[in-house]
């Protein structure tokens, strides 16, 4: 189970990084628009990895929190009708 999690997890991290780092560098270079916005932004590709693992780790423990809820109501119930 942790290490079926954690491949998981490792899987869709490193989809999210290259999609959302995708978006970031694009054709419309959202990257240069915010350097000239905002400044000198320190190091936004590892600010992006760091949100994203952050994100990841904190889904898949809702999912699994939220996925053994359903198995405990379910084992219940099936003590109950008997």
């Amino acid at each position: 189970h942790i290490g079926a999690a954690f491949y998981i997890s490792l899987d869709w991290r490193k989809f999210l990084t290259q999609k959302v780092l995708d978006m970031y560098v694009d054709d419309v270079q959202c990257y240069y628009r915010l350097k000239m916005e905002y400044g000198n932004i320190d190091n936004p590709d590892q600010r992006i990895a760091q949100d994203i693992g952050n994100f990841c780790r904190m889904s898949l423990r809702l999912m699994s929190s939220i996925i053994q809820d359903i198995m405990k109501i379910a084992a219940n119930s099936v003590a109950l009708i008997q």
